[in-house]
């Protein structure tokens, strides 16, 4: 079992840990290697026990810790599950964009989580900001089991009366979660243009009065027409991350070929809007005129290279 707690600068996660699961427990970091963590599974079973517990500490890069540990384990046999703890006070943290490196691991685990449980114990004192990460977890990971609670769960549902209830009395109540959608078709991207928000800070004129916990999307790149590039939200850099995506269709027609990028955002309606005018005029600004094809030199890409 893996338990992640974006957040936890506290490290509380540990005790929590055993106090929820029973086996061995081990707090993983950056410079914890592989064979220490085989040394504490063959520890576990000498001992007897069923599970080995690793704690990632909150720094640590899940998804780097998923496709490289997860798929290892997987490989020899184990069946690795993930868990996502939601410690009081992080959701706040978070929504206010007082701690990037929380909001990308929230958002990784719960993608990658079997089951989210948050500390807090009652349903009904659960703070309109957890809600709106229970939400985001629960349309990012539609087979992410919610829980209120850490031992005598119970089980979160979407709607919930109790999220809209609790949102009338906060201070955040004017804020909610929003889904935006950007699609522009029939026309490519100049790379070029894409490659400033690539870059460390590149979404940071956009995040002023809104929080963008997670973006998505597929663009159309003239300088590289084999293969959509996939775009994602680095939350850590506040930019966007690009790699390869799924090549087009040979004879795919150009006219039905989109950019979208999919947002997902805390902020108030006026926000939103302002938001998706914004973005919407960034990727205007990006698609390609009249000019033929060839007029894009590569040496203008600036764009990572693909595998």
């Amino acid at each position: 079992m893996v338990v992640c707690a974006p957040g936890d600068r506290e490290g509380s996660i540990m005790q929590l840990a055993s106090e929820i699961i029973t086996g061995c427990v081990v707090h993983v970091t950056e410079s914890t290697s592989r064979g220490e963590i085989e040394e504490a599974a063959l520890t576990t079973r000498r001992a007897g026990a069923d599970n080995l517990v690793l704690c990632l500490s909150c720094d640590l890069d899940v998804n780097t810790f998923s496709e490289e540990e997860l798929t290892y384990w997987a490989g020899r046999g184990a069946r690795p599950r993930m868990m996502t703890v939601l410690i009081p006070g992080v959701s706040e943290m978070i929504l206010q964009q007082r701690d990037e490196a929380a909001a990308a691991v929230f958002v990784h685990s719960a993608i990658l989580s079997d089951l989210l449980l948050t500390v807090e114990s009652d349903m009904e004192r659960l703070s309109p900001a957890t809600w709106g990460l229970l939400h985001l977890a629960n349309r990012l990971n539609s087979d992410l089991a919610l829980y209120c609670g850490l031992t005598a769960r119970q089980s979160i549902n979407f709607p919930s009366p109790l999220m809209t209830s609790a949102a009338s009395v906060s201070n955040l109540s004017e804020e909610s979660l929003h889904e935006i959608t950007i699609r522009r078709m029939g026309r490519p991207l100049i790379a070029a243009r894409l490659a400033p928000l690539l870059e460390s800070g590149g979404l940071r004129g956009c995040c002023r009065d809104a929080t963008i916990l997670w973006a998505k999307g597929d663009v159309w790149l003239r300088i590289r027409p084999h293969a959509r590039g996939s775009l994602t939200l680095d939350a850590r850099s506040c930019c966007f991350a690009l790699e390869e995506g799924d090549p087009w269709q040979e004879n795919e027609d150009s006219t039905t070929r989109e950019n979208v990028i999919v947002l997902h955002v805390w902020a108030t309606n006026a926000a939103v809007k302002e938001l998706e005018c914004v973005m919407g005029e960034m990727l205007d600004g990006m698609l390609c005129g009249t000019s033929p094809p060839g007029s894009e030199a590569a040496s203008e890409d600036g764009l990572p290279p693909w595998d």
